[in-house]
C-alpha cells in the first residue's frame, strides 16, 4: 500500500449573488458552510477604515457602510462601459461606479485613502 493521500475534489460556484463551494467524499457532495453557518456567501466587499470584508462580513458592514461597499461585483464582470445596460446595473451596486482607462472601477474610501476597485 501507498502512503500518499487521497485529495477529494471540490467544486466551485462563484455566481453573481452568492458562491458556494462543495467537496465530494464519502460517497456524495458535502457543501461547505462559512464563518455563518450558511452554505451560501454574499458576494459584497465592505470596505473600511482599517479593514476590508468579504462574504458575510461585508453583507453585515454594508449597513453602516454602504458607500463604500462593492456588492455583487459579478455582474460587472465583461461589461464595458458603453454597455447599454451598464446604468440598470449599477443600481445593485451601491459604491460609485466610475470609467478608467475603458473600464469599470468602484471608487471606495478604504484606510482613509479613495482607491479604485475593479470587479
Amino acid at each position: 500500500m501507498s502512503n500518499q493521500q487521497v485529495s477529494a475534489p471540490i467544486g466551485i460556484d462563484l455566481g453573481s449573488w452568492t458562491s458556494k463551494i462543495a467537496v465530494a467524499k464519502r460517497g456524495g457532495v458535502e457543501i461547505i458552510t462559512n464563518e455563518a453557518n450558511f452554505r451560501e456567501t454574499p458576494c459584497v466587499v465592505g470596505y473600511g477604515p482599517a479593514e476590508r470584508n468579504i462574504g458575510e462580513a461585508g453583507n453585515i458592514k454594508m449597513k453602516s457602510n454602504f458607500k463604500d461597499t462593492v456588492s455583487y461585483p459579478a455582474r460587472f464582470l465583461g461589461l464595458r462601459p458603453d454597455y447599454p445596460m451598464l446604468r440598470s446595473e449599477k443600481k445593485f451596486c451601491p459604491a460609485k461606479c466610475i470609467t478608467k482607462d475603458d473600464k469599470i472601477a468602484f471608487e471606495v474610501k478604504y484606510q482613509g485613502q479613495t482607491e479604485l476597485v475593479y470587479p
